[in-house]
């Protein structure tokens, strides 16, 4: 039974209720036996789990890891069992009953129990809502329902021949499939068609049509098992050494630094394969949703049916079924994002964070946890290796290997006939003094893609700004249309003839007339987003067959797989995308790269800023160049001069790490300091402002010597979904100390009546 659903699971629990009203003292425990008590972790913003009695025909049924519900002030919630004591210090008078039991048997066991309770207690989260997150409904509940129809299946036409009645919007989608073979997303057909989605049932129900989802095994895949590569010397001293770390079944931890193109997956794939030959499973951790079907075709044709795909963007139905074969030990090579560190692969042996260096692996909302330390944490727990790749790793990582916490495993050429780009700056300054319009791409760019697609090779441009133009901009009062509801300029969306608001995604008509806030002439347009670039590229290289990759595109349309497959079988040869393009793509036939602008990240008021304009860099220039074919990067710049952007057009981490470092050091940042992160929110800005410095007061009277705070200060971003925002910023030398301060700060936050947000090891401060 569901949270929500009438009855309960023991019919006898309704009558022993009424009965224990009555006389509550028929309860009485030790004569009883079975366990009379339970400990109840429950989805409120208290720290702290509660106990409940047991009604006597439950009492040889409880046991830990079962949901439960409980009465809890005039509500009944739903809760996990996280304990069963033997005694508790809340009179008997006061000590309410359990309702109901919801699962007969357990839905996580002790291991996971005690890796949600570590989370729990350092991210200062509930226990319930990390659980919530490591057991989502719909792995949990029991599902009879055939394969769902998603937004993003494909769909295509069979050789069935169609007999008898064929209504019009059969016709329709017939037609529409049969001039696109390779397949038609759902919403796209649907769309096109102008039938519901029942037509497009009754078509699949009569054999004429046939869906798959991006997930789906794909059997001519795994009917013809990838020839795995030979190893390159450094590929086979880090295959060798992780390997005997599962040999010897003891916790180790590396740091597998390879440059793009330099084979880490294949490491990953060997060094599973010899763990499944143990009989011990594997979880791989992609740091996008995006990314996860091209790395599910590759460990498909290497393993077949031992792989599972878990991730929030599956149907219910189709994640339960996934978590239900991992479960029984029927797939046990796991690939998902970060959520998928918590399956219950069996016998678990190794855990691969890819590209670890990724701010995605921490978690913006309750539970804040990063996913990237935590698969460290469950990993020692169980006796288990854990690898982190990235060719450009965080600087947490990399530190953590020259203290020699972290094996350090490196892999500085690239497999196969593949050679580092050649990388050139391009001053976008000068390139504006010397062409009249401002132009957004510069003359060495247009050239290096023009002469790739007069070979027939393909090319990438890379632009982190989805949208027409960025902003809207009045040239006479220099008013910026920003959104109602965030203290943030719109974007406008040429498409689709709106502004959009890209945090809280309110639309907004475009205003067409005078500037609303002075009056006087019509606002201009400023900045430049993919689908602008994309508009300038159609004129720029008009013969140029262009697909965009943004989540505007993907949203509503195919599937940034669909769209990859074109680029990768040559009908596309210009693909122009966001972060979703930055990384995994690996196209021997991609030899032109441009980075449209190289300084997004380097005016945002955070200390990482430097860091991860190196990273986007050097990740970006490398799709180039992975084949035989010699590969080119242009960085389009402001500032060309900038060190980061510099050490990443040499390809040299190591001068940026080693500049980057030292400063670090000195200011007390990661990895040489612990932070968090306080922000206060509420509608009321006063009463915002004013809780904000009287929290500050509060820590700096019980703040340690050795750590310092920083602020309140008014946060980046001022005002996002109708309220103001303040925030400070905590450095501590230790974990400890950041918990001791932790606890503090949670007592402040139980005594406030506005909302306070505590987010430890943050990756963004704003």
């Amino acid at each position: 039974m569901t949270s929500g659903q009438s009855g309960s699971l023991f019919p006898e629990i309704e009558a022993e209720q009424r009965r224990l009203a009555e006389d509550p003292a028929k309860n009485d425990h030790p004569e009883a036996g079975g366990h009379w008590l339970v400990e109840v972790a429950l989805k409120v913003p208290l720290p702290q789990t509660f106990h409940y009695k047991v009604p006597l025909p439950l009492r040889q049924t409880v046991t830990i890891g079962q949901r439960c519900q409980v009465p809890f002030g005039r509500r009944n919630l739903t809760g996990f069992i996280v304990g069963l004591p033997t005694e508790t210090d809340i009179p008997e008078p006061k000590l309410r009953v359990l309702s109901d039991i919801i699962d007969k048997d357990a839905v996580f066991n002790e291991e996971m129990l005690e890796l949600c309770q570590w989370l729990s207690h350092y991210y200062a989260s509930p226990l319930a809502e990390v659980l919530e997150v490591a057991l989502p409904k719909s792995v949990i509940r029991e599902w009879k329902r055939r394969k769902m129809l998603r937004p993003d299946s494909i769909l295509t036409r069979t050789d069935t021949l169609t007999e008898g009645r064929v209504g019009s919007g059969a016709t329709k989608i017939l037609d529409i499939l049969e001039k696109r073979p390779e397949g038609v997303a759902l919403e796209n057909l649907m769309e096109a068609a102008g039938v519901a989605r029942g037509t497009v049932r009754r078509c699949i129900s009569r054999g004429w049509v046939v869906a798959k989802n991006p997930d789906d095994e794909d059997e001519t895949v795994l009917s013809e098992l990838e020839t795995k590569p030979v190893l390159t010397d450094e590929q086979s001293v880090a295959v060798t050494a992780l390997k005997k770390d599962l040999d010897d079944k003891l916790f180790s931890a590396s740091l597998l630094f390879g440059i793009t193109g330099s084979g880490k997956t294949e490491v990953y794939l060997r060094v599973i394969e010899h763990g499944l030959a143990l009989g011990r499973g594997a979880i791989v951790l992609v740091p996008e949703i995006a990314l996860t079907p091209q790395t599910t075709r590759r460990f498909r044709a290497r393993f077949g049916g031992h792989v599972a795909v878990l991730h929030s963007k599956l149907s219910d139905y189709e994640r339960w079924k996934a978590w239900q074969r991992v479960k029984k030990g029927e797939a046990n090579v796991v690939i998902g994002p970060r959520s998928a560190l918590f399956a219950p692969v069996q016998n678990l042996g190794l855990i691969v964070v890819d590209e670890e260096h990724e701010s995605t692996y921490k978690q913006e909302r309750s539970p804040r946890y990063h996913a990237r330390d935590a698969a460290v944490l469950r990993a020692k727990r169980l006796n288990a290796v854990v690898v982190l790749g990235s060719a450009t790793p965080s600087l947490e990582s990399f530190q953590n290997a020259l203290a020699g916490r972290y094996r350090l495993l490196r892999l500085m050429k690239r497999a196969g006939a593949g050679r580092l780009p050649k990388v050139q700056i391009v001053d976008m300054g000068a390139e504006w003094r010397e062409v009249r319009g401002m132009p957004l791409i510069s003359r060495q760019l247009a050239r290096l893609v023009r002469e790739s697609l007069e070979r027939g090779e393909r090319a990438i441009l890379f632009l982190n700004r989805r949208g027409f133009t960025t902003y809207l901009h009045c040239p006479q009062c220099q008013y910026v249309h920003k959104c109602s509801h965030c203290d943030i300029a719109l974007t406008y969306h040429k498409k689709k003839d709106i502004v959009l608001c890209h945090f809280c995604a309110e639309r907004f008509k475009v205003p067409t007339k005078s500037c609303p806030e002075c009056h006087g002439p019509p606002l201009k347009h400023k900045g430049a987003g993919t689908e602008r670039i994309e508009e300038v590229c159609q004129k720029v290289f008009p013969m140029a067959k262009i697909e965009r990759i943004d989540s505007d595109t993907v949203r509503s349309g195919e599937g940034v797989e669909v769209k990859l497959g074109r680029f990768r079988r040559g009908e596309v040869d210009l693909l122009i995308g966001t972060q979703m393009i930055a990384r995994g793509l690996d196209i021997p036939e991609v030899t032109a790269v441009g980075i449209i602008n190289a300084d997004t990240s380097l005016g945002h008021p955070d200390f990482r800023a430097t860091e991860r304009t190196f990273q986007l860099i050097a990740q970006v220039a490398g799709r180039a160049g992975r084949g035989q074919l010699e590969g080119r990067t242009i960085v389009q710049t402001f500032n060309p001069a900038e060190p980061s952007i510099l050490a990443a057009s040499k390809h040299d981490y190591d001068t940026f790490a080693m500049r980057e470092i030292p400063a670090r050091k000195m200011l007390g940042y990661p990895p040489f300091g612990r932070l968090l992160h306080l922000l206060v929110r509420d509608e009321n800005q006063q009463k915002a402002e004013s809780e904000a410095d009287r929290l500050v007061d509060y820590l700096k009277a019980r703040l340690p010597e050795d750590c310092r705070i920083l602020g309140p200060a008014i946060s980046p971003r001022a005002y996002l979904a109708n309220k103001f925002r303040f925030q400070a910023l905590i450095k501590a030398p230790t974990p400890s100390a950041i918990q001791s301060i932790m606890m503090d700060a949670m007592d402040f936050k139980s005594n406030t009546n506005v909302e306070v947000i505590l987010d430890r090891d943050p990756a963004y401060l704003m």
